[in-house]
């Protein structure tokens, strides 16, 4: 299981206290810059979904693909407690909080030199695309998130 995987040249120097053993390394690009200075929401989404994409890979499940199943969002919430600006670099955490038979909730965090900017969470169902129908979380996936983020096995 990947722990701090940087997609950057060289990581931030971010402090992070949430507990998460997976992050991926994030920074602030122009496109992401809105017209006050600072990095539009989307962006931060952006990188909740890039952290959890790998993270679920990360944990045994194969990459997204239409004859595959895959994670779709239920409900996304979140709350935004600092601004972030352009070439700005961050640390994006995924966990998983809860795992159900079918569905997961996973938190994410972004973390800056001044602390955590954003947090979120997110409720998820793994769906079968052939079908359109929740499917089982796989065993591998469930072991590799319980030993990851201290879940019991279910």
């Amino acid at each position: 299981m990947k722990t701090l995987d940087s997609n950057l040249d060289d990581t931030p120097d971010v402090e992070v206290d949430d507990g998460s053993q997976f992050s991926i390394s994030v920074q602030a690009a122009w496109n992401d810059i809105d017209k006050l200075g600072h990095v539009t929401n989307a962006a931060y989404w952006r990188w909740c979904d890039d952290a959890r994409v790998q993270y679920v890979m990360a944990a045994g499940l194969q990459e997204p693909a239409p004859d595959r199943p895959c994670f779709v969002i239920l409900s996304a919430t979140g709350t935004f407690s600092a601004s972030m600006l352009y070439q700005e670099k961050g640390i994006m955490t995924c966990r998983t909080i809860r795992l159900g038979r079918t569905s997961t909730t996973t938190q994410h965090s972004l973390w800056l030199k001044g602390g955590r900017a954003f947090s979120a969470t997110f409720e998820l169902v793994l769906v079968d695309q052939s079908t359109g129908r929740p499917t089982p979380i796989p065993q591998v996936f469930r072991s590799a998130v319980g030993a990851l983020d201290g879940l019991l096995p279910g």
